[in-house]
């Protein structure tokens, strides 16, 4: 036999669905918050991070050239990267903006890497 529902009445079982609703939401608004707190957060420190790790505006948005050569001798066995940036004021110029180098000798057996 069937209860019957008078108007207005909530159906058995619709109030867990609805509370079970509102906390999902609200678990979701504070994950979202998070994230747009640190959205924020790189945004408005964007260049003190940058000025931390060496980096800069200086380079990033200008068109750069990498250039990796080889020293390849009976004596020597090395690798350079190179990174050259144009200046905007100076397109005549290029400027070194960083150099790597590293040998390519094979280390002795059971020697450990060098550290950077």
């Amino acid at each position: 036999m069937r209860r019957s529902q008078t108007p207005g009445q909530v159906p058995r079982g619709a109030r867990h669905i609805v509370r079970g609703a509102i906390r999902g939401s609200e678990l979701l608004d504070r994950r979202l918050e998070k994230r747009k707190n640190r959205l924020a957060e790189a945004i408005l420190h964007r260049e003190e991070w940058l000025s931390k790790w060496k980096a800069g505006a200086h380079i990033i948005g200008y068109a750069n050239i990498g250039q990796i050569c080889f020293r390849w001798t009976g004596e020597e066995k090395e690798v350079f990267q190179r990174l050259w940036w144009w200046r905007p004021g100076d397109t005549e110029c290029p400027t070194v903006a960083t150099e790597y180098q590293e040998t390519l000798e094979l280390p002795e057996a059971g020697e450990a890497p060098k550290l950077p």
